[in-house]
């Protein structure tokens, strides 16, 4: 339809992609998936300091690399809200720190010691 259309078609055509594009990509996928994936680690996170199942340092990193996550929420918002803020290095910081917390966490489990059954 692009293709073949006239200026009007096309001007419309990209207005309608655009508009899918930051809505249900940007804000929905991206912000919203990765709100909610610092919600839960935060959770877990509290919930690691709290009960001290997990070693303590997990709880903290956890805690740490989630508010580094979520300065990354600006590049994400401002592909759909032109000049809201940005920390450049929040993306590569967060993620990075959070995908390897998350091995943490994984190695952690796998290779703790098992509770006796009582």
């Amino acid at each position: 339809m692009y293709q073949e259309g006239d200026a009007a078609n096309r001007t419309a055509l990209a207005a309608a992609w655009l508009a899918q594009h930051l809505f249900g990509g940007a804000l929905l996928g991206e912000h919203l998936g990765q709100l909610l994936g610092i919600a839960w680690s935060v959770t877990l996170s509290v919930i690691v300091l709290r009960s001290r199942v997990l070693p303590r340092w997990l709880g903290l990193l956890g805690l740490i690399v989630s508010v580094l996550y979520l300065f990354n929420q600006g590049d994400i918002l401002a592909t759909a809200l032109p000049g809201f803020p940005v920390f450049d290095l929040a993306g590569l910081v967060g993620s990075t720190g959070w995908g390897l917390w998350i091995a943490a966490l994984g190695v952690t489990l796998l290779f703790r010691p098992r509770a006796k059954n009582a």
